[in-house]
């Protein structure tokens, strides 16, 4: 009798001692994750600004026409820094990743909304019910 509680208080130290290699690890690895996202100076600000006014030219539209948003964190890697760059203008929004490194444009994203989920959208057919969708 007095071996089945050995054996339980051996388990039992064995899975705490498990539970604290784990969440260490779990500090660890968000330490060393945290310590590559830093704050954009403002001369990578003022470059990722230019490159996107670069690309929306090259596209023949205007940066003057979008309410810029630059990200507040920019990530380190071993030879390139991102940094994410968002232009919204009325029911359009663009999302660049930019590598300020070598001035190139990672991932260019475009998404246009049209209407919102209160108004009957342009297909013919109500939106549902709970988003304000009239029923037919």
């Amino acid at each position: 009798m007095k071996t089945k509680r050995n054996i339980w208080k051996i388990v039992s130290l064995i899975f705490i001692a498990l539970f604290v290699i784990v969440v260490a690890a779990g500090f660890l690895l968000v330490s060393h994750f945290r310590s590559n996202l830093l704050p954009p100076t403002s001369e990578q600000v003022t470059a990722a600004e230019a490159i996107v006014a670069q690309d929306l030219a090259a596209n023949g539209d205007d940066i003057a026409n979008y309410e810029v948003t630059v990200s507040p964190t920019a990530r380190k890697r071993t030879s390139q820094t991102i940094l994410q760059v968002r232009l919204t203008q009325n029911a359009t929004e663009h999302l660049y990743l930019l590598d300020l490194e070598s001035s190139t444009i990672l991932v260019h994203s475009q998404t246009t909304v049209y209407g919102n989920l209160s108004e009957d959208p342009p297909f013919g057919f109500p939106g549902p019910p709970f988003f304000g969708g009239k029923p037919k």
